[in-house]
């Protein structure tokens, strides 16, 4: 139990800042992807930033070393380890391998989810009811999809928000236990 208690005071003061209402949302959607009534594509997406590296965002969420959530979820984990645009990344025509994933962990695909079209493509990804999946040399097909997106990066600017949007759920993680405050002798 101390392990999770661990899990969860990361979760609240790092990754959500010390915000309450942030910690709530993001464990409350997390615990949508084990709710038989949610296994269809959330369309919102946890997303995580701080302009300093190794501040803890892959603690919970990172494969290697395995974090939390790749443990907890095994077989229904993800992390994808090409951008979103390559041609085997999620959005890509090639990107078998990302279905049937309760939880997809994107990290550092800033370029491509800050620019317009790539938002664009994205928006379109979380609005869509069913998404192909294909791989080389077979017809895509069309699946529902029941996975959640979790996002993190150290740029500032890694997605596009638009006001009164709902589709993404982005949170400034805190940096008080950061490799860049330890360095300076800072905290």
């Amino acid at each position: 139990l101390d392990g999770l208690n661990l899990i969860n005071d990361h979760m609240l003061e790092i990754l959500c800042n010390g915000v309450r209402e942030y910690y709530e949302y993001a464990m409350d959607w997390l615990a949508s992807r084990f709710q038989p009534e949610f296994m269809v594509k959330m369309i919102v997406v946890l997303a995580f930033y701080s302009e300093h590296k190794q501040v803890g965002k892959g603690i919970v969420f990172d494969a290697k070393p395995k974090g939390f959530l790749p443990k907890l979820l095994g077989k229904y984990y993800l992390k994808s380890l090409q951008p979103l645009n390559s041609s085997i990344g999620l959005l890509g025509q090639f990107n078998r391998g990302h279905e049937n994933k309760l939880v997809i962990y994107l990290d550092e695909n800033a370029p491509f989810t800050h620019s317009i079209k790539g938002n664009l493509k994205l928006e379109s990804f979380l609005s869509s009811p069913v998404i192909p999946f294909g791989s080389k040399g077979v017809k895509a097909i069309n699946m529902k999809d029941g996975s959640g997106l979790i996002m993190t990066s150290n740029n500032k600017m890694f997605a596009k928000v638009e006001k009164n949007g709902c589709k993404l759920f982005a949170v400034q993680c805190s940096d008080k236990y950061s490799k860049h405050y330890a360095e300076k002798g800072i905290n």
